[in-house]
């Protein structure tokens, strides 16, 4: 199976790490060789979708165990190109190599993710189109015809005005129309009828929840909690002007942008952005070679490649030199990395704590009390993850 990615900037920014606060690490835990040609992912809740150009599907995992992803359901889709997942709806656009004059936009129903269902397409007479998907709004925008739509979940047109962009984004009610690194804000709060609010000197390309970030030359952080005024918080100088980015929680994850033929292995980083400042890195590691799309949930990273037929994750564990995420350790698990025992803060008292190894098999189940020692001296090192109800964390024993 193959996963999408999306193409931003990343950057080559070095960070000594002190012996009283060990660097956090990147590290590959599943890596697997997949048919078609993937180059598009959404994740929504525990569910990762993907978009198949070579199949001209879409894919719908359950990621429950970022370990093991494991294919649920597919349907048929018009040559997906990218993809954004909202909630029980997904969005598909698709154009054609040699085709760029006609893009098609579809909405998919994927409530039931073991049969997705493709409802209304709408066809565009213009180049390739940006598309951006909330519970209630999609939007799509094109970078040379210069036009953007405004629709309803289900694709019902409800305005449309001119603009362009490389990157569409909404925010609840608020849309960031990216544009080669300038950002313009609308208010959608009455989507007949769109206003133009700002325009931000710097890229917005993912939103979570009051953070946001973007890749152009720089990586940036953004406070929006007010989502229709945008503040900076900082940026971190990057290698080149392009790659992939992805955010969860207050972790931003970029990889080198790829030549779009052969191989380049190029490095993949995490910066902790919960500071009102310019952006921490924490950790680097040299990812899959030509990665084509990205996106991100808890200590995970989802990684495509269209060249290599690879999907991949990554776990980021440890602890950094900047202030940590709340999902960085969402266990309160301590020392990580660990030898033969750990103490943790379950969040779910009542589930059992379960160590899964990269296989996926279980070799640890227990229940666990807050700060009370648990022993795992008959691990051996490697990584693993831990569970307990929904939560997961990345362990790494010595």
């Amino acid at each position: 199976m193959r996963l999408p990615l999306l193409i931003l900037s990343a950057g080559l920014v070095l960070l000594t790490a002190t012996a009283s606060a060990p660097a956090q690490t990147l590290t590959r835990v599943t890596n697997t060789t997949v048919t078609g040609i993937p180059n598009g992912i959404s994740i929504s809740g525990t569910k990762a979708y993907v978009s198949d150009f070579g199949g001209g599907t879409l894919q719908v995992y359950s990621i429950a165990n970022p370990l093991a992803p494991v294919l649920l359901g597919s349907c048929s889709a018009i040559r997906p190109r990218a993809l954004a997942a909202a909630d029980t709806m997904a969005y598909i656009l698709g154009f054609g190599l040699g085709q760029v004059t006609t893009s098609y936009l579809t909405a998919l129903y994927v409530s039931n993710p073991a049969t997705p269902a493709a409802g209304r397409v709408v066809l565009f007479g213009e180049p390739p189109i940006y598309i951006g998907a909330s519970r209630s709004l999609v939007c799509a925008a094109s970078t040379i015809g210069g036009t953007v739509r405004v629709f309803d979940s289900l694709l019902n047109q409800l305005s449309s005005f001119t603009a362009s962009a490389t990157a569409v984004v909404l925010n609840g009610t608020a849309l960031y129309l990216n544009f080669y690194g300038t950002t313009t804000v609308y208010d959608l709060s009455n989507p007949a009828a769109p206003v133009r609010v700002r325009v931000v000197n710097g890229p917005i390309n993912v939103v979570n929840g009051n953070r946001a970030c973007g890749l152009y030359g720089s990586l940036y952080s953004y406070d929006v909690s007010s989502p229709l005024n945008p503040v900076l918080l900082g940026t971190a100088p990057l290698a080149s002007g392009y790659g992939l980015l992805a955010m969860t929680g207050t972790t931003a994850y970029t990889c080198e942008s790829y030549s779009g033929m052969g191989s380049n292995n190029l490095p993949m980083k995490a910066f902790a952005i919960s500071q009102a400042s310019a952006p921490v890195l924490q950790a680097t590691t040299a990812a899959s070679a030509s990665a084509t799309a990205i996106a991100a949930s808890g200590n995970y990273v989802f990684l495509v490649n269209q060249f290599g037929s690879l999907f991949q994750v990554y776990a980021l564990s440890g602890t950094g030199t900047g202030t940590r995420s709340s999902q960085q350790n969402t266990m309160g698990i301590y020392p990580n990395p660990a030898h033969a025992a750990l103490t943790m803060t379950p969040p779910n008292p009542a589930a059992s704590v379960e160590v899964y190894d990269l296989a996926g098999r279980v070799c640890l189940t227990a229940r666990v009390s807050a700060g009370i020692p648990l022993d795992i001296s008959h691990l051996l090192a490697g990584m693993y993850v831990v569970r307990n109800g929904s939560a997961t964390q990345p362990l790494v024993v010595e």
